[in-house]
């Protein structure tokens, strides 16, 4: 017999439409949606929850996170003493609590382990060991030697340390990262990462127009990677390097904080994606809420040097016409499940609620893949479903109340009824 569930919507969000009508009706029939409407017909024996005091939306996908630190507040400390093994669990434990606040979906930025535990918590969720929220991912970030992505760097004072805590991801030449690449796909990653620039979390490096690759090294990993047809994105940050992306082939930038707009003319030409990560710049520049005096002294020295390009960036992104995703990107203020954080950031920033709803759902399910799967409350679509008893056409902090979280028809997450504000 068919496992049928049927929701009772409040306020409903398909993950595309600005009509968001009320008293919508969704059938669910062994995981997937087989009917969404206001009059719907209801089989015998279907399990009925009652969200009409709720906003339901798809399962929310974050599209930026490194989810491999129990705690990222001791990651640069505690470096050294951080297993493959600890990495893998840690990587587990965010997906679950990801799952539990409503984000069915996480697209994990590349490891800094040795290994490939990534790959290995992708698989086990896949088979149905454990609920948490699917993972699509880059097993690791690749960088040069010494670069932004290199954290063995951390322990540089002791060479032979730093040399052995190296991720295998990282390299010199264009041999090396040709056989990287094909590495990463041998072994399970969805997609190819590259840090390009340097970036503010780390030492010896600089967010502007420092290109971390020789151009030979770019061109023989855009080589491969058109050969083997694999999407490919970008630690990124200034129009000059993203221009240069964008004529080798990109398919999407991380961060893209310092935009102008002949750079975001150039993206939405050529249709290639930003993951724009407001949360982390939101905290420490246009936000009451956070002590810089708690950050290191090169952090707070690089948000003084290129604050005013960080305030254009977003202005520029906020008015273009990019395809923006939703990413949170948490490494420093807050923990890598809560990725309510970025959902405030983006209305703080100016971009309308609407956009940012999409940038969570249907746009991010296209960055993963998945567009066809994820993303909408349409039938035929696997039931990723999400409420919150807050509205979120009004309310920034909306998302840090999961009234419910299905993934895949299964309820992980459901709360009482409440007097909402819907």
């Amino acid at each position: 017999m068919s496992a049928c569930t049927l929701i009772e919507c409040g306020r409903f969000f398909d993950g595309e439409n600005a009509e968001m009508p009320s008293e919508m009706r969704i059938l669910i029939v062994d995981g997937c949606i087989a009917d969404v409407g206001q009059r719907v017909s209801v089989p015998e024996n279907v399990e009925l929850i009652d969200l009409r005091d709720s906003f339901v939306t798809p399962g929310l996908i974050d599209a930026h996170v490194h989810p491999e630190f129990f705690d990222w507040h001791h990651v640069y400390e505690n470096y050294a003493e951080l297993s493959d093994e600890t990495m893998t669990l840690a990587t587990l434990h965010t997906a679950q609590e990801a799952l539990k606040r409503g984000f069915t979906s996480l697209r994990v930025l590349g490891s800094l382990s040795r290994g490939y535990g990534l790959v290995d918590v992708k698989r086990a969720i896949d088979a149905g060991y454990f609920d948490a929220a699917r993972l699509v991912v880059s097993a690791h970030g690749i960088t040069v030697t010494g670069g932004h992505g290199d954290l063995s760097k951390l322990l540089r004072v002791h060479p032979k340390v730093s040399h052995t805590l190296q991720a295998s991801s990282t390299g010199t030449g264009a041999d090396f990262f040709v056989e990287q690449v094909r590495r990463e796909i041998k072994y399970g990653s969805d997609f190819i990462k590259l840090l390009v620039s340097g970036g503010f979390s780390s030492e010896q490096d600089s967010p502007a127009d420092i290109q971390e690759f020789t151009d030979a090294e770019l061109a023989a990993i855009f080589e491969t990677v058109r050969s083997r047809n694999i999407p490919v994105t970008a630690h990124a940050y200034s129009p000059k390097i993203i221009q240069k992306l964008i004529r080798l082939g990109i398919t999407g930038i991380e961060h893209g904080s310092m935009m102008d707009k002949e750079t975001a003319r150039m993206m939405e030409d050529n249709d290639v994606y930003l993951v724009g990560t407001f949360c982390p710049f939101d905290k420490w520049l246009f936000s009451n809420e956070a002590d810089n005096s708690k950050l290191p002294a090169h952090i707070r020295e690089k948000i003084r040097i290129y604050s005013e390009k960080l305030r254009a960036g977003r202005e520029v992104i906020v008015e273009s016409n990019i395809r923006l995703g939703y990413g949170s990107d948490h490494v420093s203020l807050h923990q890598n499940y809560e990725s309510a954080y970025e959902y405030a950031a983006l209305l703080r920033g100016g971009i309308p609620p609407l956009r940012a709803l999409r940038a969570a759902t249907s746009v991010n399910a296209s960055i993963l893949g998945k567009g066809n799967e994820l993303g909408k409350l349409q039938p035929g679509r696997i039931a990723d479903i999400a409420a919150w008893p807050l509205n979120l056409l009004e309310n920034p902090d909306a998302l840090f109340d999961c009234r419910l979280s299905m993934k895949a028809g299964k309820t992980i997450t459901v709360k009482p009824a409440r007097n909402s504000d819907l």
